[in-house]
């Protein structure tokens, strides 16, 4: 009986999540590899979405990245981010970059700029993560497995190479892309290899739906080259993310990332 109840509530989940998906004119059909990262997304409110879309080849900005994980992690501290020159207070985004500047995972240039309509670089993303992830201390010689490691900017050296030494990002053959940018969908996958680690909690209830009009807002937008996010070098062994539940033998490796890495079919059936 109890198995039963379970069947019926796992298929309810799926047919819920797929009517989700369903509401958006471009997400991609079922084989398509981003599907699954996307549905999840969505389903737990990662992503809004406008217009009926999804946008999943629209290239990220750092103030969706920041959205994006204040959502997953709840953030709720506001930090006060008055002293920078590019978020003005009726923007979208403003509370959610508050949020993020209140846990650290942002951080302003020199210029007194949060750069958030600007694209989101690979190595970016790698240094926000490794904020939230607790990652620091990476070993400056994993780098020299990659050919292209003098691309990378000397504030992400430490956070990239605490990523490679905690096994979450892996790069295509001997290449990191540091420079390159990263799309929603590729993200959404990112966001779904960290939910299946435990490592931020699924949506579990109801929450108040954000205006549809703030990421068509943002995608609207075009940025240019990305602000400095700061970092720092380091030799000790990096630390342990703060909320794994798997095993070091199992975690969910963040990159080859679908559509910039290796061995993936990126047909569009």
């Amino acid at each position: 009986m109890c198995k039963k109840i379970l069947g019926v509530l796992l298929a309810g989940i799926m047919l819920c999540t797929a009517c989700l998906a369903a509401d958006f004119s471009d997400m991609p059909e079922e084989s398509y590899w981003s599907y699954e990262a996307l549905s999840s997304a969505v389903a737990d409110g990662l992503l809004n979405g406008s217009d009926g879309k999804i946008y999943p080849r629209n290239n990220l900005t750092r103030a969706e990245m920041a959205t994006i994980l204040v959502r997953a992690y709840k953030l709720a501290d506001k930090a006060d981010i008055s002293e920078y020159t590019d978020v003005a207070p009726d923007a979208w985004y403003y509370e959610y970059m508050q949020k993020a500047c209140a846990k650290g995972l942002f951080k302003g240039d020199d210029s007194k700029k949060l750069n958030p309509v600007n694209n989101i670089t690979r190595q970016e993303v790698f240094v926000v993560l490794s904020r939230a992830l607790n990652l620091t201390g990476g070993k400056a010689e994993v780098l020299d497995a990659f050919s292209d490691k003098d691309l990378i900017a000397s504030w992400a050296l430490d956070a990239t190479a605490a990523m490679i030494e905690s096994g979450y990002i892996k790069g295509s053959g001997d290449k990191l892309n540091p420079v390159n940018n990263i799309t929603r969908e590729e993200f959404a996958q990112i966001m779904l290899n960290l939910k299946k680690a435990g490592l931020f909690e699924e949506k579990k209830e109801e929450t108040k739906t954000e205006d549809k009009t703030e990421e068509k807002k943002e995608e609207a937008s075009t940025g240019g080259s990305t602000g400095g996010t700061t970092g720092g070098g380091g030799s000790s062994k990096p630390s342990k993310p703060s909320k794994p539940s798997t095993d070091d033998d199992d975690k969910p490796v963040i990159n080859p990332i679908p559509g910039i890495d290796e061995n993936v079919d990126m047909s569009d059936d």
